[in-house]
């Protein structure tokens, strides 16, 4: 077994336009800020049932926003898009998100 452990892919390493990485890094801090995941290293490494749990809690606090009429219902795939993202580059997409 590897004591290596693999580096994390970030949005600022990606291929994104330079437009396109500020709006994900803006809403990704915003993932940050409100859910119970701080930095990119705590979203890769959570345990994909916790995770899942997470995101729940964090659609749930969403739609809270929605209700009380301070957050669009279109935002709310473009809230998620960012943690998609940095998921899929770092190989963790399938798991989590069952595409």
């Amino acid at each position: 077994m590897s004591t290596t452990q693999r580096q994390i892919l970030t949005i600022d390493e990606s291929n994104l336009a330079t437009a396109t990485k500020r709006e994900y890094w803006y809403r990704l801090r915003n993932f940050f800020r409100d859910s119970q995941i701080t930095s990119y290293d705590e979203l890769i490494k959570t345990p994909n049932e916790d995770l899942e749990n997470i995101l729940a809690s964090y659609c749930k606090f969403l739609l809270v926003k929605v209700r009380s009429g301070d957050l669009s219902p279109n935002m709310i795939p473009k809230m998620f898009k960012p943690i998609k993202f940095v998921l899929v580059i770092n190989y963790k997409d399938m798991i989590v998100l069952g595409d």
